[in-house]
C-alpha cells in the first residue's frame, strides 16, 4: 500500500501521547512510510523511541500554549490522533480552531463530554435501555463493597485518582472527602462492584459515522494491571457471534444517541448474577490494544484513512501482551496469593501480539525496561 494512497495527501500524521497505544499508531503508519510526529511528555514515554517517529519538543503542556504552538509552528494538513482523555478533552474542545488546518480525529466536545463524564454516559446509557451498575448516593442504605471513583479522568489537567474499593461505611466516607475534596462532590461516583475479574470485562470497539459501523471489534481481558480495577495487560479476541452482536447493538444505540462519528472503544462487565453485560465506559480515542483488532481484519487506522468500511473480525486464538503489565500483575498475585501458575502456562502456549517487544523496531522495549527500573528506584525513594 503506497503512502498517499492511505493519507489522501496530508501533510503526516501527529500523535498525542507517548505510551504503547501511540506506539503501535506510529509502527502501523511508519510502515507505510508515513511521516509520524509524537508530542506530550509521559513519565514513562516509549513511543519517542520508535524508528517510526520524531518527537516534537515542548517547552509547555498548557492548552493555550499547546494550540498556539500548533496553529503558528505546525505545517498544515497533519492529522492529530489523540491516546488518553487528556488530548481527547484538548482537542475536542478546540476542535473548532484546530479544524481550519488539520484533521482531528475526536468529535466536538458536546459530544466527547458524554463519553468522558460517567455520569452523562450513564445517563445516556439508562434512557436507550443499555444495562449499567448500580450508582449509590452517599445517604443511601449501600451495598458493600463499593467502588468510589470520579466520574472525570482530569481536571486542570491534572489526572484524577483512578478509585477506591471499599468495603464498609467508615472507609466510603473517608474515601468519598477525599475524592470530594479534590474533584468535587458533584463528580464523585459510588458504584456497585460487579464480580468475575478480568474475564468478565469485555470490549467492543467500532469506527462509526453516519449511524453506521465502519469497523467494529470485540475482546476480553484476561488480566489486568492493577488486578482489581485495572488496565487488559493481556487481551483476547471474543469469537463468539452472539456477544458480539449484544455489545454491538448496545455500542448502536449509544453512539447514535449522541451524535458520535470516529473510533471509540466501549467497555461492559458481564454480571454472572443476572447475564446481563453492563455498560462500564466510554474512550473516545484509540485504545491501547488496537493492533490486536489490525492483526484481525480490522484495520481502524487505515478505515479513517481511506473511509472504506472494514471487513469482518477474523476469529483467532492469538491473544495481546502489555509485557510490563504482565509482569506487575503477576508479581502482585504472588503477593496476594491469588496466582495460579496454569493461567500463565496457557498464555505461554498462545500466539502473541507484543505492546513494546518488535524486532524490527527494537529500542522501544529497552525504553520500556529503563521505564521499570526508573519507576522501581522511585518507589523506593518514596518509602
Amino acid at each position: 500500500m503506497k503512502a498517499n494512497n492511505i493519507l489522501n495527501n496530508r501533510e503526516g500524521v501527529l500523535i498525542l501521547g507517548e505510551y504503547i497505544n501511540a506506539l503501535g499508531i506510529a509502527r502501523a503508519l511508519g510502515k507505510h512510510k508515513i511521516p509520524v510526529l509524537v508530542y506530550d511528555e509521559h513519565p514513562y514515554p516509549i513511543c519517542r523511541y520508535s524508528r517510526y517517529c520524531r518527537r516534537l519538543k515542548t517547552n509547555s503542556l498548557r492548552d493555550k500554549d499547546v494550540l498556539s504552538f500548533f496553529m503558528d509552528k505546525l505545517k498544515e494538513g497533519y492529522t492529530i490522533i489523540p491516546t488518553d482523555e487528556k488530548w481527547v478533552c484538548f482537542l475536542s474542545k478546540n476542535k473548532e480552531i484546530l479544524k481550519s488546518k488539520f484533521d482531528v480525529l475526536v468529535p466536538e466536545w458536546n459530544i466527547v463530554e458524554y463519553c468522558y463524564n460517567k455520569k452523562l454516559s450513564y445517563e445516556v446509557a439508562k434512557n436507550t435501555g443499555i444495562p449499567i451498575p448500580i450508582l449509590y448516593g452517599i445517604k443511601d442504605d449501600i451495598q458493600f463493597p463499593v467502588f468510589v471513583r470520579p466520574c472525570i479522568s482530569y481536571k486542570n489537567n491534572s489526572k484524577m485518582p483512578r478509585g477506591y474499593k471499599v468495603n464498609n461505611r467508615e472507609e466510603l466516607l473517608k474515601r468519598y472527602n477525599e475524592m470530594s475534596s479534590i474533584v468535587g462532590e458533584e463528580n464523585v461516583l459510588i458504584q456497585e462492584i460487579i464480580g468475575g475479574g478480568a474475564k468478565n470485562n469485555y470490549s467492543f470497539a467500532s469506527y462509526f459515522k453516519e449511524g453506521r459501523f465502519y469497523g467494529k471489534f470485540c475482546s476480553r481481558k484476561i488480566k489486568q494491571y492493577p488486578s482489581d480495577f485495572g488496565t487488559g495487560c493481556v487481551v483476547e479476541p471474543i469469537n463468539d457471534e452472539d456477544i458480539k452482536k449484544q455489545l454491538g447493538d448496545y455500542a448502536f444505540k449509544f453512539l447514535k444517541e449522541i451524535g458520535f462519528y470516529g473510533i471509540s472503544e466501549m467497555e461492559f462487565m458481564y454480571d454472572e448474577r443476572d447475564g446481563q453485560f453492563k455498560f462500564i465506559e466510554i474512550n473516545p480515542r484509540i485504545w491501547m490494544q488496537h493492533r490486536l483488532a489490525s492483526e484481525l481484519g480490522v484495520d481502524f487506522l487505515e478505515i479513517f484513512f481511506k473511509g472504506k468500511i472494514s471487513g469482518e473480525q477474523h476469529n483467532s486464538d492469538v491473544i495481546w501482551i502489555d509485557e510490563v503489565g504482565l509482569v506487575r500483575v503477576m508479581v502482585e498475585e504472588i503477593i496476594k496469593g491469588g496466582f495460579n501458575l496454569r493461567d500463565y502456562v496457557d498464555i505461554l502456549k498462545r500466539r502473541k501480539i507484543y505492546g513494546a517487544l518488535s524486532m524490527s523496531d527494537p529500542v522501544p522495549a529497552f525504553a520500556q525496561v529503563k521505564n521499570v527500573i526508573r519507576y522501581i528506584m522511585w518507589r523506593e525513594r518514596r518509602g
